[in-house]
């Protein structure tokens, strides 16, 4: 039996910037748990993450406020 998932392509030809990409994602349904545990992976200290999700304006949005 094959596992089922998805595939998110970033073609960043000029950048991007770190909070757009993981609102993007969020927004696209990943698990906010999975996404905090891969990027815990990364031997850095000094930040945190937390997500909200807004509507402005008629606009939505996924961020830190």
């Amino acid at each position: 039996m094959r596992e089922e998932r998805t595939i998110a392509w970033f073609h960043c030809f000029a950048g991007i910037a770190g909070d757009m990409a993981l609102g993007a994602l969020f927004d696209a349904g990943a698990d906010f748990s999975s996404v905090l545990e891969l990027i815990r992976r990364v031997p850095l200290g000094g930040w945190d993450l937390d997500s909200k999700r807004r509507c402005a304006a008629g606009s939505r949005a996924a961020g830190r406020w």
